[in-house]
């Protein structure tokens, strides 16, 4: 069955964005060397959202395990900032994205960015 609305973060992606970035401990994630200025990676992330708002079946895919594992822990802490989708009523259904963080080094502090590609979701 299709769906006519995914699930949604409260406040959208933006918002998502910033809240993984509040609640993601970096310093777990990678140590940049002195000489290296950027580290970027992505991670697939993918989950169901329940008619009762609830968050089941995540599913994290990552090359780096700490980034995946902060991802993972991240995600778990928003579990009841979701809006369940569906069609006429509401439904299980997927959500799937793509979380990318980039860290740089600038004048010997760091500046972290994570945002957020919803890719197109299967219920």
């Amino acid at each position: 069955m299709q769906t006519l609305h995914y699930p949604e973060y409260k406040g959208e992606e933006k918002e998502l964005s910033f809240f993984l970035a509040k609640t993601m401990e970096f310093g777990a994630i990678s140590s940049i060397q002195n000489e290296d200025q950027e580290w970027q990676d992505s991670v697939g992330v993918r989950f169901v959202i329940g008619k009762d708002n609830r968050m089941s079946d995540l599913m994290i895919e990552s090359r780096d395990l700490a980034l995946g594992t902060e991802v993972e822990k991240a995600f778990k802490k928003s579990a009841c900032n979701w809006r369940a989708g569906g069609t006429e009523r509401l439904l299980n259904v997927w959500y799937a994205c793509v979380v990318y963080v980039r860290i740089e080094k600038r004048a010997n502090k760091f500046v972290y960015t994570v945002s957020i590609i919803p890719r197109n979701p299967t219920t």
